[in-house]
């Protein structure tokens, strides 16, 4: 297993542009991560986006910014 990115995946979100009210092309982006990942449903609602697991766990983790 291979262990990501993680300075190299903040910078690349901190250069997508996602000013208030224009948060579209990063919730895109991210959103493009998850793609092949069968544990993970995905809801946009406007500009959010929301990654629910399919694990049958009683309790989530929230991030929210």
């Amino acid at each position: 297993m291979s262990t990501p990115d993680l300075l190299g995946r903040t910078a690349e979100l901190v250069n997508i542009p996602s000013v208030s009210h224009n948060e579209a092309g990063i919730t895109d982006h991210i959103a493009g991560l998850f793609d092949g990942l069968a544990a993970f449903t995905l809801d946009r609602v406007g500009a959010n986006l929301v990654a629910r697991t399919n694990f049958g766990h009683p309790q989530r983790l929230t991030l929210a910014g």
